[in-house]
């Protein structure tokens, strides 16, 4: 069985880090919010991204991603921001063994297939 400890992905613009750290606990957990726009969607992506399965939905590579991971932010001041760099890590387990992912979406001198 693969459990889902945590998920987390930051992105680097010329504004700063944007980003979230969700841990996850045993049982049923739900990502919501009653606004638009705060990550809910980007945070199942980063799964698919980081397991290397996002051909699953349709894509390849970091083509599947939100802007948020390739282009652009918008910020908590309305602001936009270029993205510079961002990465995605997946803490998961099978009960017996805990592993960490990480795969970059943009990095220089780091190609976007590349799971660590």
């Amino acid at each position: 069985m693969l459990k889902i400890n945590r998920i987390k992905a930051i992105s680097r613009t010329d504004g700063g880090e944007y980003g979230f750290d969700y841990t996850l606990s045993a049982g049923l957990n739900l990502i919501s919010s009653a606004e638009n726009t705060k990550g809910k969607s980007s945070a199942i992506l980063a799964i698919y991204y980081c397991l290397g399965l996002e051909e699953i939905i349709g894509g390849k590579g970091k083509k599947i991603l939100t802007s948020v991971y390739k282009t652009v932010v918008e910020g908590e001041d309305k602001g936009t921001y270029n993205v510079l760099e961002s990465e995605a890590w997946l803490e998961i387990s099978n009960g017996i063994e805990v592993v960490t992912i990480k795969r970059a979406a943009e990095m220089i001198n780091r190609n976007e297939n590349l799971i660590t």
